[in-house]
């Protein structure tokens, strides 16, 4: 079981990117939401459920779930996957989870950079005339 974890607004295909070269290391790819309570952005453009149901979408997620905080701890622990995978950008950079992760004995894992981001979708929409 591979756990990701984020956002997933204005999914892209740097996300579905992402989403396939995750599932690349397990069986079933599981995805973890955060509530828009949680999400610091400016303004979330889809709710959550609208986020789930476009990544229940994606042909190599088998489930997109929402986490009950802003991080997947309350996931792993429910779950308690093999591996938990992030983009290479995050490498090296601590994250909460961290400690949970190393605790549980959870692999780490890092899809290769992806090189659109959703900060720069919307600024190339906010540039269109």
């Amino acid at each position: 079981v591979v756990l990701v974890h984020g956002v997933w607004d204005l999914l892209h295909p740097g996300h579905i990117e992402h989403l396939y070269q995750a599932k690349l290391f397990g069986d079933r790819l599981i995805v973890s939401v955060v509530p828009d309570e949680f999400c610091t952005k400016e303004q979330l453009i889809y709710s959550l459920e609208q986020r789930l149901t476009m990544l229940r979408a994606v042909k190599w997620v088998s489930t997109a779930l929402s986490c009950k905080g802003p991080g997947p701890q309350e996931v792993i622990e429910n779950l308690h996957p093999s591996v938990y995978v992030r983009g290479s950008e995050y490498a090296g950079v601590a994250a909460p989870e961290d400690e949970l992760i190393r605790a549980k004995g959870i692999l780490r894992g890092y899809t290769h950079s992806i090189s659109i981001h959703t900060s720069d979708i919307i600024a190339r929409i906010k540039a269109l005339p």
